[in-house]
């Protein structure tokens, strides 16, 4: 009954002469009618109001339009066929951003350390939150790392049984880290990376224990580069910071002048931000979908428990379908498989096609895995999406 109402009222104030425009703004209100006057304050209430405008005027275009600022997203934006033809874009190109993070606030200085800010996350603490990445006034920080520039270097090839087994040199790998299951070793070998936990530590032999099995034909560089990130130890940089799963607690060694509390500190929550999705069962893409003048930013990626082995240096993508993908921010363009693994939207179906995103849409602070898309045509996409 209630968007009934709100039908009602949706389109004296949002009607232009060729299309109904619904906004939505920073610091709308969900219980507007997304008008100029009333907008919404969710993307995702604009995208209800614009499809059950949609149903009842299917053959009018339809613009779910952004004022300018950061736009928080609670979900990700999910996209149907009952979406086809929908236009959504910025008021003014390059001002909007969808962005899947929360702004973290209440940073507290370290009064035995120079520069150290904290702040405890509750919904870290009770294991309902975790997250990979953090931005700092639009720019990713870095992960507290060891060392904090080059590498550290195996000393021989890694083992052939399970768990892994990584020589080491005395004093680059601490005990104490088999104990957070949150330290990461990341180890480049040949095209691959691996991103594993450490499981154990041999200090009179110096080898450590990461899990997964043995890959003998490309794990056996006798020299292979590796360094360990989110490791308390390693917060010794300005710009690094360290998030303690247990506590909730979030330290960033702040850069001289940079206050966290006026500074945008961001903390992704989402790792997908837009979702396309056709009916596989009823053969119904999603069409004529198209993204003007967005930002879409602060998605983050997901590392199992055990780690990640990563064998090729590609993104997996279920089928594809030859979706025209346009992305007008220049003249520098990003190869297709740049786009699969930056970018945040993941689209599914039997067909999708004809969505576009064009006008100074800009792709920005998103994780490794945060675009996909899952459709069961196998005709060839190889999208020119320019990146900034």
């Amino acid at each position: 009954m209630r968007w009934s109402l709100l039908l009602l009222l949706l389109p004296l104030p949002v009607l232009s002469l060729h299309a109904a425009i619904i906004q939505v703004e920073v610091d709308g209100r969900d219980d507007g009618d997304g008008s100029r006057r009333r907008p919404f304050r969710s993307p995702v209430a604009g995208l209800r109001a614009a499809r059950i405008l949609k149903a009842t005027r299917p053959s009018e275009p339809i613009i779910l339009e952004f004022g300018r600022g950061r736009h928080e997203l609670e979900e990700p934006l999910h996209l149907t066929p009952e979406d086809s033809g929908l236009t959504l874009r910025a008021r003014v190109p390059g001002s909007a951003v969808l962005s899947g993070g929360v702004r973290l606030r209440g940073w507290q200085r370290d009064p035995t350390r120079p520069g150290l800010w904290t702040t405890t996350i509750p919904e870290v603490a009770a294991g309902r939150w975790y997250f990979h990445q953090l931005f700092v006034d639009g720019r990713r920080a870095q992960r507290a790392r060891t060392p904090n520039e080059g590498f550290f270097h195996a000393t021989g090839r890694l083992g052939e049984q399970s768990p892994i087994t990584l020589p080491f040199r005395p004093g680059d790998i601490d005990p104490r880290w088999t104990k957070l299951p949150d330290a990461r070793v990341i180890l480049l070998m040949k095209w691959t990376d691996l991103q594993l936990p450490i499981r154990g530590v041999d200090t009179n032999a110096h080898v450590a224990q990461l899990p997964g099995g043995p890959r003998p034909y490309w794990m056996d560089e006798p020299d292979a580069r590796y360094w360990v990130e989110n490791v308390p130890e390693a917060l010794d940089v300005p710009g690094e910071w360290y998030l303690d799963r247990t506590s909730g607690r979030v330290s960033y060694l702040a850069p001289k002048g940079i206050d966290p509390n006026r500074a945008t500190v961001v903390a992704p929550r989402l790792r997908e931000l837009v979702r396309v999705e056709g009916d596989v069962a009823r053969g119904r893409p999603v069409v004529g979908v198209t993204f003007s003048g967005l930002t879409f930013s602060d998605a983050d990626y997901e590392v199992p428990a055990d780690g990640m082995i990563s064998p090729q240096s590609a993104v997996p993508i279920r089928g594809g379908s030859g979706p025209r993908m346009r992305w007008d921010v220049g003249s520098r363009t990003a190869p297709s498989r740049t786009w699969e693994a930056m970018a945040s939207i993941w689209a599914a179906g039997p067909s999708v096609g004809r969505w576009s995103a064009t006008r100074s849409g800009i792709l920005a602070r998103v994780g490794s895995g945060s675009v996909s898309r899952a459709i069961v045509s196998r005709r060839r996409w190889t999208p020119a999406i320019p990146m900034r």
